[in-house]
Formats: C-alpha cells, sequence, structure tokens
C-alpha cells in the first residue's frame, strides 16, 4: 500500500513539473517575441522620425519608390507633404511600407496627434492614420510614442505593432 502512494505522490509531482515547465517554456517564448517587437518597432519609429528617407525627396514622387522611409528633413520635425504621400499610398504600398520599415511579419498603425494649447493635451483624435486597424484580440502588442514638431506646432507620433 506504501509502494502504491509513493508511486501516485511522485506521478503527481512529475505531472506537475512537466505543467510548470511547459508554462515557463512558453512565457520566455512571449518574452522573446515581444523584445523582438519592440526592437523592429524602435528601429522604424527612429527610421521615420529621424531620416528623410530614400531618396530624400520620396514624398514628390508620381509612384511610390522609395528604399527608406523618412517623414522628415531635420530629426524631429515632421514634414506635412510626407506625411500626405505616406497616407495616399497606404492601401496601395502597405506591404512595402512594412518591408521598407523591417516590418516584414508585422502589421503596424501609425497616428498623428496634435497638441490642443487650450486643453494642454494631445488630442485624441488622430490627424493622420496610416497603417492597418489592430484587433482588440492582440496579445502582442507595442506601442511607441514620440513628440514632434510640425508647422511649428507640437505633435504626438504613436506607432503600434503588432503580430
Amino acid at each position: 500500500m506504501d509502494l502504491i502512494l509513493a508511486i501516485i505522490v511522485f506521478l503527481i509531482i512529475l505531472v506537475s513539473t512537466l505543467l510548470l515547465w511547459e508554462q515557463a517554456r512558453n512565457r520566455g517564448e512571449q518574452i522573446s517575441e515581444k523584445r523582438d517587437i519592440n526592437t523592429q518597432a524602435r528601429f522604424a519609429l527612429q527610421t521615420l522620425t529621424q531620416t528623410p528617407g530614400n531618396p530624400a525627396s520620396w514624398d514628390k514622387a508620381e509612384f511610390f519608390n522609395a528604399s527608406q522611409l523618412g517623414l522628415t528633413s531635420i530629426p524631429f520635425v515632421l514634414e506635412e507633404s510626407k506625411l500626405y504621400s505616406f497616407s495616399i499610398w497606404n492601401s496601395s504600398f502597405y506591404d512595402n511600407y512594412k518591408k521598407i520599415l523591417g516590418l516584414q511579419g508585422y502589421d503596424f498603425a501609425l497616428f498623428i496627434y496634435p497638441y490642443d494649447y487650450t486643453l494642454q493635451r494631445f488630442s485624441t483624435t488622430s490627424n493622420f492614420y496610416i497603417g492597418k486597424n489592430s484587433s482588440a484580440t492582440i496579445n502582442e502588442k507595442v506601442r511607441l510614442e514620440r513628440t514632434l514638431s510640425m508647422n511649428k506646432t507640437y505633435q504626438q507620433l504613436v506607432l503600434v505593432v503588432w503580430k
């Protein structure tokens, strides 16, 4: 009888250990995936907010021909013409945008919120929206924010990246 009880206790401990091991492994994979998304999102945000793109006048071309996307001529100062072009070409070139920004395998949305000087905060309504709508059920999502200038007013750029 003692042997049967010892075997049952041993099996319970063994099964518990295996379940905890699997849970820890899954959590490690989630952390790694979140870190990868975060790294790619930060690189994309840096490129968009600190470079003019390549060619620098990609927004003035009759067709999309950029090998690098940048929304500024001076770091952290948005160019409205580049935002308009980025927005207009969104539906046709979204997959190209992802590739150029290094976001292959991910989806993204970019929002620009103006600063409301009356309320002393950023507006809750965006001036520009580029990318895809994210689902409310997405688990691995990264949201990055930067305060920039455009037309001598503050703007908040929000980049959301998910898998």
